[in-house]
């Protein structure tokens, strides 16, 4: 079983597991037997002759108890007199026993150690599957029935049985997506369909918890984002929702510490200001927690029965957000009274300017110094550099990036990891008096006028990058003018055709007057000589008529 007693101050994205097992390491033909120091990711172990185990060599690697075989290389050598110090890191996909490594600390340490690709985890025929994106877990799946999309709506009383069962015949027939169906059938519309399926993503996550036996392998490679409705989520809220919800309280009693170990708050701002929504409860017996009060005080402290406060006290040690105290811990440099009002305190909105801000942070990262990213002097005292320190871990953290929409997150996650390290490494020097004082030797003048030379190269970058934005902005503005001007001619030389089109129109329709007139009085001239010649007969008719009258009169 693994022993959650473990070091805060291990700067190791995986936790590691103290263990004193038997262990061997082959290499080529040679089988070199050690015993096991602690394991997480790799290996740390002692030899008393192991003379081919030097930096960069490959080798198998088996431990006894608890099981754990892997292909690795040694990453680190220390040699002594007496023996010989190996850290093995792992070249091979990540895997072992629930038994051996706690769920939640790989759930943490892939979040912390933003990878990519599919946490397998299996339990005799079960099989779910957790899809992690740059840290986050966004989508699970589940071959057990119950965990199904269907089943679950049924059990939330969204659907009836009736309905599943022709929505599931209909998806069947057609190869359509059970989801889609429903809709069509009018069982759900498409947001409803939406939040029960992030619904059901949360819960085979937090179902993975429940389990007391099984094994896990993490495949890391990109993932196809094909029909996968992405759900961010903190690794921290889902390990305490997770554990809250653990039904068998003898799984939780087996990895609580003993009940004379005394709980404090975790020294590391990473581990305190992590998302995590904490409730009342949790916040009350999280309250208790002093650095002073043992674990049997803080369960007579609780309100809570002693199950549900053994729950919370397992979600926060498993979350790292508190850690049992060691002996040999140096006293902590500042009060838990002046840590718990930085924690109260709201953090900054995730707004433009905050934005701009982390921009402008990190274009001066590399020049800015560790007394200007605390923003103190460089008289400032012990405890104002750790009051420093948290504020700006909080303002900082890489887990505000979960305050965004899923398509800005990982952008600002990797900004906000790259100055949470350097506001780490700040601290780890400034708080040590020698590296402090070595650190300020390197600001003596001639370090200084180095870096006035490189803020002013940077400046002069910043004013010649600025030049180029104004550059391009005048170019973009002549563009404009000169694509206006070509417009205002085209558009004058479509007036210009229109008013001639006009004017050929207006002669036309002149010329088809006139020969209109033409015609009429050609027309009327017609009808002129017409009337004349018909004037003109009727005459001579009439004269023919007198001749006939007075020769009929003569006769």
């Amino acid at each position: 079983m693994y022993n959650l007693i473990m070091s805060d101050e291990d700067r190791r994205h995986f936790k590691r597991y103290e263990s004193r097992s038997e262990c061997e390491v082959k290499v080529g033909s040679e089988t070199y037997r050690g015993r096991v120091l602690d394991y997480s990711d790799g290996l740390g172990a002692v030899f008393e002759n192991a003379p081919k185990l030097t930096v960069g060599t490959q080798a198998d690697v088996k431990v006894f108890d608890p099981e754990i075989q892997f292909r690795g290389e040694v990453a680190w050598v220390n040699k002594t007199d007496d023996e010989l110090r190996v850290g093995f890191k792992r070249l091979d996909s990540l895997q072992g026993s629930l038994k051996s490594f706690a769920l939640a600390d790989v759930l943490i340490g892939l979040q912390r150690s933003t990878k990519t690709g599919v946490l397998r985890v299996a339990s005799g025929s079960v099989i779910k599957e957790v899809f992690i994106r740059n840290g986050d877990m966004i989508f699970a799946s589940s071959n057990y029935k119950e965990d199904g999309f269907g089943e679950l709506l049924v059990r939330q009383k969204r659907i009836s049985q009736e309905e599943f069962d022709k929505a599931r015949g209909l998806s069947e027939e057609s190869g359509s997506k059970l989801g889609k169906v429903l809709v069509e059938l009018g069982c759900l519309k498409p947001k409803e369909v939406f939040v029960a399926v992030q619904h059901q993503i949360e819960e085979i996550i937090l179902s993975l918890f429940a389990m007391e036996t099984g094994k896990f392998r993490f495949h890391e490679g990109s993932l196809s984002s094909d029909d996968l409705i992405t759900l961010r989520i903190s690794a921290a809220n889902i390990i305490c929702n997770g554990i809250k919800n653990v039904n068998n309280i003898l799984h939780i009693k087996k990895v609580i510490p003993p009940l004379t170990a005394v709980l404090d708050l975790s020294p590391s701002p990473m581990n305190i200001f992590q998302d995590v929504k904490l409730d009342g409860s949790d916040k009350a017996i999280l309250s208790c927690i002093d650095g002073k009060r043992s674990l049997k005080t803080v369960l007579s402290l609780s309100l809570l029965p002693e199950p549900d406060t053994l729950k919370t006290i397992c979600a926060l040690l498993s979350i790292g957000m508190i850690a049992v105290r060691k002996e040999e811990r140096a006293p902590a440099e500042l009060k838990i009274e002046d840590v718990e009002e930085i924690i109260k305190e709201p953090a900054e909105e995730i707004t433009p300017e905050f934005l701009n801000k982390v921009e402008d942070i990190l274009k001066k990262l590399w020049s800015i110094g560790y007394y200007g990213i605390l923003g103190t002097e460089k008289n400032a005292s012990a405890e104002e550099i750790s009051k420093a320190y948290y504020s700006k871990s909080k303002e900082f953290h890489p887990d505000r990036h979960f305050a965004l929409p899923s398509d800005d997150q990982d952008d600002l996650k990797g900004k906000l990891t790259a100055i949470f390290s350097y506001i780490t490494e700040a601290h780890e020097h400034l708080s040590d008096p020698g590296r402090k004082a070595e650190y300020d030797r390197t600001l003596l003048p001639e370090a200084v006028e180095i870096e006035e030379a490189a803020k002013e190269k940077a400046a002069k970058l910043a004013e010649e990058e600025d030049a180029k934005e104004k550059a391009a902005k005048l170019a973009e503005e002549e563009a404009a003018k000169e694509k206006a001007a070509k417009l205002a001619e085209e558009e004058a030389a479509k007036e210009k055709a229109a008013k001639l089109a006009e004017e050929e129109a207006a002669k036309e329709k002149a010329a088809k007057l006139a020969e209109e007139e033409a015609a009429k009085e050609k027309a009327a001239k017609l009808a002129e000589e017409e009337a004349a010649r018909k004037k003109a007969a009727k005459l001579a008719e009439e004269e023919a008529a007198k001749e006939k009258a007075a020769k009929l009169a003569e006769e």
